[in-house]
């Protein structure tokens, strides 16, 4: 986890509020209308169900998903607790997800945490973190205000659609009332400032400053390779300020160092390090475009290639936030084998999560020698469209074959089920997911009648690691 203990704005800047105000003009904000959105969104169910004790007729099923997710821990089995989530409101006398969500975090903000969640994946719920402790979670955790949450809401409009959507599950961002005031954090990055009390347009300038640093482990330009690290760590961006640092050590980034006579930064704090100057680059190129073309040119048609595959924000600091690139992608001659020599890791991961999208996006990257995967790229855009799919189901086949060949001899599903699995110089023991092959296997043995050599339950398995895959 990486800490900040400063503000990234060096002093007020109320343009930032006049901006971000003139682009959501565009926009209504109320809860009214982002609570019709999502009944848009998910209608209703010609049913009932009940949930902590409360019937609820004709169900928004997907919203009820959403609340139930953000008021429990994420531990394995974890439950609600009604009586610390709820405290004393009469959550009993609910008859639809709304005033749930309203009996959980305030009236009339129900609908705002459901709707963050719901449309940009970011989750704001002070309860679902099972990265904190039980004292933290009850104690230290508060609600969001509606200035906050609107600023929030500010902030992920402001964005690319679906820009946040190839992050796991509910990226979590939650508001605590330790290290003296209120504080906006999320998983990975936590930074301390009296954030409530700050002016309306530095809530929104620090929301998508923290960002800024999720959105630069989505987005790798490196050739050849997958990193561990995002653009902010990359060569490319720290040639732009003759940064230098120490590549073996993990956190010797954050000590790095320039020439004395740069002067290409947006802010005393982007002087910090890579990482900081990525971020508050990426917010000016939001907020404030024309002041980074003017402080940093280079950086500026950086972040514009490699982040935002050339949308540009507009003088009343509003975009087009529908790019879509993968129209223009060539499919003629994409790269099979680029795919089947980089993308095992990838394959791998997915496998027990069932999450495609870090597949998708190396598959893009790799099959089409587009090294870059801008945050206008949406993996899940990507799975609509037929012949992204068709690519990816035969880059898939090659794949999966060529992760099979190191597959070894063992009992077939009889005594612990394992299969090892070798890729290049990478070898994973699955076990957690042949208990569910093996298991899938079976049935199907049982119900044609037949015992399988070792040989066809390496096709067999292939056949259904692609499935899984390419569903």
């Amino acid at each position: 986890m990486f800490n900040v203990y400063t503000s990234a704005l060096d002093v007020t800047d109320e343009s930032v509020d006049r901006s971000v105000s003139a682009c959501m003009s565009q926009h209504s904000l109320t809860s009214t209308s982002i609570r019709k959105e999502l009944e848009q969104m998910y209608p209703k169910l010609d049913s009932s169900l009940e949930i902590y004790g409360v019937r609820i007729d004709e169900p928004r099923a997907g919203l009820i998903d959403i609340l139930n997710n953000q008021l429990k821990k994420r531990d394995k089995g974890s439950v609600v607790d009604t009586k610390l989530v709820f405290e004393e409101r009469d959550f009993r006398s609910c008859t639809d997800v709304f005033c749930l969500a309203d009996m959980a975090y305030g009236k009339g903000l129900g609908a705002y945490y459901l709707y963050i969640q719901a449309k940009y994946n970011l989750d704001l719920s002070p309860f679902s973190n099972e990265k904190i402790s039980d004292e933290d979670r009850f104690l230290h955790t508060v609600r969001y205000t509606k200035d906050e949450l609107l600023a929030v809401l500010k902030a992920v409009k402001l964005l690319p659609e679906d820009s946040l959507k190839s992050l796991d599950y509910g990226y979590h961002a939650k508001k605590t009332d330790r290290y003296k005031g209120n504080t906006l954090a999320n998983a990975s990055i936590n930074f301390f400032k009296l954030w409530s009390d700050t002016h309306a347009g530095d809530k929104v300038y620090t929301v998508i400053h923290e960002l800024g640093h999720v959105i630069a482990d989505l987005v790798y330009v490196e050739h050849g390779e997958m990193l561990s690290t995002g653009i902010d760590a990359s060569d490319e961006w720290a040639k732009l300020s003759k940064w230098k640092w120490e590549k073996g050590l993990f956190f010797a980034i954050y000590s790095a160092t320039y020439p004395f006579f740069q002067d290409n930064f947006v802010s005393n704090y982007a002087r910090s390090n890579p990482v900081e100057d990525f971020a508050e680059s990426f917010t000016t190129y939001i907020l404030k475009p024309n002041e980074l073309k003017k402080v940093a040119p280079k950086k500026y048609e950086f972040i514009k290639k490699f982040i935002f595959a050339d949308i540009e924000y507009s003088d009343i600091y509003c975009t087009n936030n529908n790019g879509n690139v993968l129209k223009d992608l060539d499919y003629a001659n994409f790269n099979f084998t680029a795919v089947v020599q980089n993308c095992g890791k990838a394959l791998e991961k997915g496998l027990i999560s069932l999450n495609t999208e870090e597949l998708n996006r190396c598959v893009y990257r790799f099959g089409f020698n587009k090294f870059s995967a801008p945050i206008v790229i949406s993996p899940k855009k990507m799975e609509e469209i037929l012949s992204f799919q068709n690519v990816k189901k035969k880059s898939v086949k090659s794949l999966v074959k060529k992760y099979f060949s190191g597959f070894t001899e063992y009992s077939y599903c009889e005594n612990s089920p394992s299969i090892l699995i070798s890729y290049e110089d990478y070898s994973a023991e699955l076990s957690e997911l042949t208990k569910h092959l093996c298991r899938w296997a079976k049935s199907h043995e049982l119900r044609l009648g037949i015992q399988f050599t070792n040989e066809e339950a390496k096709d067999f398995m292939m056949n259904l690691v692609i499935d899984r895959m390419t569903p």
